[in-house]
């Protein structure tokens, strides 16, 4: 989450900057897709970090 939010202040290109470039010109549909594309990204880094960890802390039996 702090990638993007440096991303809407200082960068040229990513999801960031793409939704804040697109609430300056009123383009809500690229605002929405980029909302869409930080949720999927969010859920799929979720379900790797989960599987990684689980593969890493087998025998300390964590729940995930």
């Amino acid at each position: 989450m702090t990638v993007v939010a440096a991303e809407f202040i200082a960068a040229d290109t990513g999801v960031g900057y793409l939704i804040f470039s697109s609430r300056l010109f009123a383009r809500t549909d690229y605002v929405f897709l980029g909302i869409l594309l930080l949720g999927i990204m969010g859920f799929a880094a979720n379900r790797v970090l989960k599987q990684l960890l689980s593969h890493i802390a087998y025998r300390y039996d964590v729940k995930l």
